[in-house]
């Protein structure tokens, strides 16, 4: 048997760990959950009040 041929019996004989597995997926809800939880990682989880509105005037 030659060398590259070992190589690549000795790679598939090494078994699959858990940062190699695909981890994509399409599921819209389960991507929406992902994008709040890293969006609110600082707060909460969920924000408080509505603030994609402008920003209230101050009077004076």
């Amino acid at each position: 048997m030659d060398q590259n041929t070992e190589l690549f019996l000795s790679r598939i004989a090494q078994p699959t760990r858990w940062e190699d597995e695909e981890k994509a997926t399409n599921d819209v809800e389960q991507l929406r959950a992902e994008f709040r939880r890293r969006l609110y990682a600082g707060g909460e989880g969920t924000p408080q009040g509505d603030r994609s509105g402008p920003a209230p005037r101050s009077e004076k």
